[in-house]
């Protein structure tokens, strides 16, 4: 089982698996050859469903019951600027921090696949994004007091920092349980976020 100290959000990740696979994006929109942007629904406390699969199904991958492709980003609307106490101007900023998960247009499931197992391997990899969404919170709130001139800059410091730890908890996911074939893995895996997601709240 993973050790907690792995937890952090996944931004400019890609994961490509068996069973199941899942991409990870960063920013807003994926852009197709033609320029065309890639619709994406925010996934925040959403239950997955087969309907969230709108994309064509891969056959060219035998083996591949579903594709997910997820995101996570964040967006700093607005700040509020103070000072510490003793100390002249607003050299400090609260940044109005929003993270969010999404998976987009082209995530696909077969539909000889669709059954409670498939699903529920794939809501794991949603329950981690959402996991990890968390953590990105927790991890900027532990940052504070926050300067102005570099909020920005240690923003994208954490974000390049935990890129390579959040590739080992997908990977651990899907190598434990087998991309979901493994149950009793899979059952621990579920459990495990589950306790997760609670204590990150």
């Amino acid at each position: 089982m993973f050790n907690n100290k792995i937890l952090i959000p996944i931004i400019f990740v890609l994961f490509l698996f068996g069973c199941g696979s899942i991409t990870w994006t960063n920013g807003y929109t994926l852009t197709r050859a033609e320029n065309k942007a890639y619709s994406y629904k925010i996934m925040n406390n959403k239950k997955l469903e087969w309907a969230d699969f709108t994309g064509k199904p891969d056959h060219t991958k035998p083996w591949t019951a579903a594709s997910i492709y997820l995101k996570i980003f964040y967006t700093t609307d607005s700040s509020y600027n103070y000072a510490l106490p003793g100390e002249d101007g607003e050299g400090y900023t609260e940044p109005n921090l929003k993270v969010y998960y999404a998976m987009d247009e082209r995530s696909w499931v077969k539909n000889r696949y669709k059954n409670d197992e498939v699903l529920n391997h794939e809501e794991g990899h949603l329950n981690i994004a959402k996991m990890c969404a968390l953590d990105f919170q927790k991890t900027v709130q532990l940052m504070k007091p926050i300067k102005r001139f570099n909020c920005k800059g240690r923003l994208d410091s954490i974000q390049s920092m935990i890129n390579g730890k959040s590739r080992q908890i997908q990977d651990m996911y899907d190598v434990e349980t087998n991309h979901g074939l493994n149950n009793e893995k899979q059952q621990l895996w579920d459990k495990k976020i589950a306790e997760l997601i609670n204590k990150l709240k």
